[in-house]
């Protein structure tokens, strides 16, 4: 079965696949991060209501330290997915560049020089779409599903009710996108033998 998608990708990212992982772990741990100042407005807000003066101090200090474990786990999440782009791609056009000393001379006569290198330079680089804003993907999904189970913690009938115009927002998107819920990621093999 050949391989597409996420598992192609991670496929041909050889040794750049840690860096990916990488970014993708410090992804999460930066979405969650950044969530924490909110938690932490919320029981500021609580005691200040309820005259409880002591912790007012530890949560603005917890919410400085979240924020800055947001920076340093976003910055470096992209340093990674950077790392991790550039190393795929060089991956990938190291194995076409490889594969084409191999093919017999009547390939290279029959297929133009210009075309092999739009295919090696211009397509190969494209990938580098995919991976370098793997932070950013992450997370726009990590985000609302983190937000929602906290408003379904701190009271469930809230949450339920802000259900239901996230769910109205996205049947509206999908209905005003060319081909609803059927466009995404897609990563084709490059496949030396074919």
């Amino acid at each position: 079965m050949k391989k597409t998608g996420i598992r192609r990708l991670l496929e041909l990212a050889g040794n750049a696949k840690p860096f990916m992982l990488l970014s993708a772990l410090l992804s999460v741990l930066s979405a969650l991060a950044v969530m924490v100042p909110s938690i932490c407005v919320y029981f500021l807000i609580q005691n200040t209501v309820s005259r409880e003066w002591g912790a007012l101090t530890s949560y603005g200090w917890a919410a400085a330290g979240a924020l800055a474990a947001h920076l340093l786990c976003y910055f470096s999440a992209l340093i990674c997915s950077h790392i991790a782009a550039f190393k795929t791609t060089r991956n990938v056009k190291s194995r076409l560049l490889n594969h084409l000393v191999t093919l017999p001379m009547g390939f290279h006569t029959e297929n133009a020089s210009g075309k092999l290198r739009k295919i090696i330079e211009n397509n190969v680089r494209q990938m580098e779409g995919c991976i370098a804003p793997l932070p950013d993907i992450i997370a726009a999904v990590i985000t609302p599903i983190a937000t929602m189970l906290l408003l379904l913690l701190v009271d469930w009938r809230l949450g339920l009710l802000c259900l239901v115009p996230i769910a109205a927002g996205l049947t509206l998107q999908a209905s005003m996108t060319p081909g609803g819920a059927q466009t995404g990621l897609k990563v084709h093999g490059s496949n030396p033998q074919s």
